[in-house]
C-alpha cells in the first residue's frame, strides 16, 4: 500500500509543515530523555511542573487537530470534546507519566494526520495552527530542562518567535493560549 502524502500544495505551508514536524521530533526526543522520576520535578518556567508543561503541549495539539478536523469536514466540535482546555491540562498534568507521555504521543499523531488530510482550500482557514505549533514544541522542549539547548534550533527560528513577542524564556502558562 503506497504511503500517504500531505495534499496542501503551497510551497510556504508545506515547509512550515516540515519545521512544526521537525520541532515535533525535537520535543520528542526531549521528552525521552526525561526519566519518570523527573516527571514531578520543576521545569524551567518558574513555578511550573513539568508535568503541568507535557500536559500542555499534549492539549494544545488535542485542540489543534479538532480545530484542523472541524474545518476539514464542516462538522462542528463535539462540545464535550472541547471541554475547559485550562482544566483539562491541569486534570492531565496528575495522569500517570506513561499517561502523559501517551498523550503528548498521540495527539501529535492525530494532529499531523488531520493535517496530511487537508486539501488546498482548508489551508487557509487552519495555517496558523502550524507556525503555533512550531513555536510550542520547539520552546517548551527547552522550557521542559532536560538538556535541550537553543543552539539546536533552526536557524532563525529564535528570531522569529521573539519578532514575534512570544520570547524563548517564557514563563507563564497558568493560563495557556490555545491559537
Amino acid at each position: 500500500m503506497p504511503g500517504r502524502s500531505d495534499l496542501v500544495v503551497d510551497p510556504e505551508i508545506r515547509d512550515q509543515l516540515l519545521l512544526a514536524r521537525r520541532g515535533q521530533a525535537y520535543w520528542a526526543r526531549r521528552l525521552a530523555a526525561l526519566p519518570d522520576a523527573g516527571f514531578s520535578a520543576p521545569s524551567l518556567i518558574p513555578g511550573v511542573s513539568r508535568r503541568l508543561l507535557i500536559a500542555h503541549v499534549g492539549i494544545q495539539a488535542r485542540a489543534a487537530a479538532m480545530r484542523v478536523h472541524s474545518a476539514r469536514t464542516g462538522a462542528a466540535p463535539d462540545p464535550a470534546e472541547l471541554g475547559d482546555q485550562f482544566l483539562d491540562v491541569r486534570f492531565a498534568s496528575t495522569l500517570p507519566v506513561e499517561a502523559l507521555r501517551h498523550l503528548c504521543a498521540h495527539a501529535a499523531v492525530h494532529l499531523n494526520v488531520e493535517w496530511r488530510d487537508s486539501p488546498p482550500d482548508v489551508w487557509e482557514r487552519v495555517r496558523d495552527t502550524v507556525w503555533s505549533r512550531t513555536k510550542e514544541v520547539w520552546v517548551r522542549a527547552l522550557q521542559l530542562g532536560s538538556g535541550g539547548s537553543e543552539n539546536e534550533l533552526p536557524f532563525g527560528l529564535v528570531e522569529r518567535i521573539r519578532a514575534e513577542g512570544w520570547p524563548i524564556e517564557i514563563t507563564d502558562i497558568r493560563n495557556p493560549r490555545f491559537d
